[in-house]
């Protein structure tokens, strides 16, 4: 389902599968293949990090024609590691684009029915999450950190999906991108309790005092709690912290840029 392409001289994962049959393009970014220098080297594409702005300008433009969609469509959020979901309309078309004050405020997941309007989250570590509906007629990316994996907002995301055409989540395709892995993740024991209360003991990696969690397998029980079928999802396995091709908050002490999960329509069904 999954594969590394390099399209316009940036290494992307995507799942050619789902825009062959399905009209739906979805991408992770990494972090090569850009214009910023420093701890943002290269590909850094959030205003909000302490990156130039006219350098990260640069790099959304560059992905712009690796996507070949305009960058004036592309939506992003200001994620607050919550649970909010917001239905992308006309009227959001465009917002956070080319700035982040206009980003969507205090939201970690998108979901649209929109053409060739790309939803994109920004991570560092947290795992993007993107979802499609049976047929392709709508999608969804959400920002999965481990504060709103404990919150939900995977099922919050799937549930607006699902509700705005109707259809039950047996047949949604969900893709796990880049994140950090259960060799790092490490988190105090209160934190790894309600992971194991919420997702099961398989999700818990080692014992106190060095204990980690398993965002990803986490994500995936979330998704098939909620109904999806496991065939249906699909996780890179890439840890961002190990691997130096993607940015790691914890990998670099906070200073780094973000990577992106994109998804989006890009021929309508019929």
């Amino acid at each position: 389902m999954l594969e590394s392409v390099c399209r316009n001289g940036i290494h992307l994962i995507e799942a050619p599968s789902l825009e062959i049959e399905l009209g739906v393009r979805a991408v992770f970014t990494c972090r090569d293949g850009g214009v910023s220098r420093g701890p943002f080297s290269s590909l850094n594409l959030s205003y909000n990090v302490g990156d130039s702005r006219s350098d990260v300008t640069s790099n959304r433009n560059h992905l712009q024609e690796a996507m070949g969609i305009a960058l004036s469509n592309w939506v992003f959020c200001r994620q607050v590691h919550g649970v909010t979901a917001t239905v992308v309309g006309p009227l959001q078309v465009g917002r956070g684009s080319t700035d982040f004050s206009s980003a969507i405020p205090r939201c970690d997941s998108l979901v649209t029915r929109l053409e060739r309007v790309p939803l994109a989250v920004l991570t560092a570590d947290c795992a993007p999450v993107i979802m499609v509906a049976p047929g392709g007629n709508a999608v969804s990316v959400a920002h999965v950190g481990w504060r709103g994996a404990l919150a939900g907002v995977v099922t919050v995301a799937l549930d607006k999906l699902t509700g705005i055409v109707c259809c039950p989540p047996g047949g949604v395709i969900a893709l796990i991108g880049p994140h950090i892995g259960p060799c790092c993740l490490e988190v105090g024991e209160e934190v790894a309790e309600r992971f194991e209360l919420r997702f099961g003991d398989e999700v818990i990696v080692g014992r106190p005092p060095a204990v980690a969690v398993d965002l990803g397998a986490a994500c995936r029980r979330e998704l098939e709690a909620a109904g999806v079928m496991s065939g249906n999802i699909f996780d890179t396995d890439i840890c961002t912290r190990c691997d130096g091709s993607y940015f790691s908050y914890r990998g670099y002490s906070g200073t780094t840029g973000r990577q992106a999960g994109l998804v989006a329509i890009t021929r309508y069904p019929g």
